[in-house]
């Protein structure tokens, strides 16, 4: 049986000595990463170096964020039918603002 290890903290520990180092943050809105954005979302040099990428055709699911959004929030992301506009409004409901929506074109230089 494989194991999957993470390396968040590694990561972010890495952060502060590669000042080009990024992360994309897409992969967090599925069932095995999830529980990680918020400590992403909430570590001040992480949010500097984040961006949102896409995982598409992986669904991402507004349900494993329920506690966090609420009801009436889950239903109406869950209601968009289309599934790239439901993945960056539900990250957007999450607290991934602007700056960290256009990094990576920025990045990319786009």
């Amino acid at each position: 049986v494989a194991h999957l290890t993470e390396h968040i903290d590694d990561w972010m520990e890495m952060l502060k000595r590669y000042d080009h180092l990024f992360g994309d943050i897409s992969a967090m809105a599925s069932m095995a990463r999830f529980p990680y954005l918020k400590q992403v979302l909430d570590h001040d040099l992480a949010r500097e170096r984040i961006t949102l990428g896409s995982d598409f055709p992986i669904p991402v699911s507004p349900w494993l964020f329920l506690h966090r959004l609420g009801w009436s929030e889950m239903q109406r992301l869950n209601d968009i039918d289309n599934p790239i506009q439901r993945n960056l409004e539900t990250f957007r409901a999450l607290g991934v603002d602007e700056p960290i929506l256009n990094r990576g074109a920025q990045l990319l230089r786009i």
